[in-house]
C-alpha cells in the first residue's frame, strides 16, 4: 500500500469503513489531498511528509477529536499513542512553517524539533540532503502506525451495542470540526462552487479576483435581502401610483415601509451586537459571513435532519454543505443573477 504521507488511498479505505460499519453518513478524513509537487531528494520529502501528515490531522479529518467519540461510548483504543503522534506532527509543522524566535517565546519548539531529529537522523549536524531519510522512514511509519489505530477505532467503535449512540457523537464531532478555521475554509469553497454554478449557468462572465468580496456579499443579502425588496417595492409603488392613490392607502404603504425598515436595522443590530460593532452604520459584508459562522452549526444539524429524513447524502461537505446552500440560498440574489 503507498504511504498515506504522499497518497490518499488509506484515506478512502477507511472512511468506507466507517460508511460499512457505523453509518453511511459518517466519515474520518473529509478529502484529504498530500502536495502534488513532486519532490525527489530526502530533505524535501521530509518537508512535505510534515506538511501532508499535518493536513492529515488536522485540516483534513477529525482525527484530533476522536475523544468526543470514545469518551461517551466507552470505546477502548491506543489514544495516548495517536494524540503523541499528533503532537510531534504540530510541533514539526510549527517549526517549519511558522516563526520561531525566542523573543516570541517558540525557541523551546526549535530545541524539541533539533532533538527529534537527532534522534531520527542519528545526527548531530545535518550535512546533506541524504540524511534525512531515516526521518522520512519515521514520517511514513507515523503515518502508517496512525491508520493502524484509526482501523483499530472503528473496529472497536462498530463492536459497540449502542450504534445509534456512536453515530451520534460521531455527527457532532463532525459538526465541531465543521466550527474550526479548516471547516469555515471548506464552507466558503461550497459557496465558491454553488455561486459560480449560477453564473455559468446563466452564461455570465465573472471576475475571480473579485469573488471573495461577492460571496461575503451574498451572505449580507442573506439577512438583508427581504426588507430590502419590500421597502423598495413599497417605495415605488408610491413613486409611481401615490398620486392616483387614496391618502390612507399611501399612508398604510408609508407605514408597511417604515416597518420593513425598523426590521431591517433590527437585523442589523442582532448582527452588530453579536460581534462587538458600536454601530450598523460600520457593519460590511464580512460581517455578515461571520455572523453566519456563528450560526451554521445549527444550520448544519438542520440540514443533516433533512438528509436523514430523505435518506441520501452525507456529511461530506459537497453533500451536507451544499444540501445547506441550496436550501437557505436558492432565492438569494447577487449582482450577478
Amino acid at each position: 500500500m503507498k504511504s498515506i504521507l504522499f497518497f490518499p488511498d488509506l484515506t478512502e479505505l477507511l472512511n468506507q469503513k466507517v460508511s460499512k460499519k457505523i453509518a453511511p453518513h459518517l466519515f474520518l478524513f473529509c478529502h484529504y489531498q498530500p502536495d502534488q509537487v513532486r519532490v525527489f531528494s530526502f530533505d524535501a520529502r521530509f518537508c512535505q511528509g510534515v506538511m501532508n501528515l499535518y493536513k492529515l490531522v488536522v485540516d483534513a479529518s477529525i482525527i484530533g477529536m476522536l475523544y468526543k467519540i470514545a469518551k461517551p461510548n466507552k470505546i477502548v483504543f491506543d489514544q495516548k499513542k495517536l494524540d503523541g503522534h499528533i503532537k510531534t506532527i504540530s510541533m514539526l509543522r510549527t517549526v517549519l512553517g511558522h516563526n520561531i524566535s525566542e523573543q516570541n517565546g517558540t525557541s523551546d519548539l526549535q530545541k524539541q524539533y533539533e532533538s527529534w531529529l537527532k534522534q531520527a537522523t542519528g545526527k548531530t549536524v545535518i550535512q546533506n540532503a541524504e540524511d534525512y531519510e531515516p526521518a522520512v522512514k519515521i514520517l511514513e511509519q507515523m503515518g502508517a502506525d496512525i491508520c493502524r489505530i484509526l482501523d483499530q477505532f472503528i473496529n472497536q467503535a462498530a463492536l459497540r451495542p449502542e450504534r445509534k449512540e456512536v453515530a451520534a457523537s460521531w455527527e457532532e464531532t463532525i459538526f465541531a470540526f465543521y466550527k474550526k478555521s479548516p471547516g469555515q475554509k471548506i464552507f466558503l469553497g461550497q459557496m465558491k462552487d454553488a455561486y459560480l454554478s449560477r453564473c455559468y449557468a446563466g452564461s455570465i462572465n465573472i471576475q475571480k479576483n473579485r469573488l471573495k468580496r461577492k460571496l461575503a456579499c451574498w451572505f449580507q443579502s442573506y439577512y438583508c435581502q427581504k426588507q430590502e425588496e419590500q421597502i423598495r417595492n413599497l417605495h415605488k409603488i408610491l413613486d409611481v401610483y401615490g398620486a392616483k392613490l387614496d391618502k390612507n392607502v399611501c399612508r398604510q404603504i408609508q407605514v408597511e415601509a417604515e416597518e420593513e425598515e425598523h426590521r431591517l436595522e433590527e437585523i442589523k443590530r442582532k448582527v452588530a451586537s453579536k460581534l462587538g460593532v458600536i454601530s450598523t452604520d460600520y457593519l460590511t459584508p464580512y460581517q455578515y459571513q461571520e455572523y453566519y459562522f456563528l450560526e451554521m452549526n445549527q444550520k448544519l444539524q438542520d440540514a443533516l435532519l433533512r438528509m436523514k429524513k430523505s435518506g441520501k447524502g452525507s456529511m461530506l461537505p459537497e453533500s451536507l454543505m451544499q444540501e445547506l446552500i441550496e436550501k437557505e440560498f436558492a432565492e438569494i440574489h447577487s449582482e450577478d443573477f
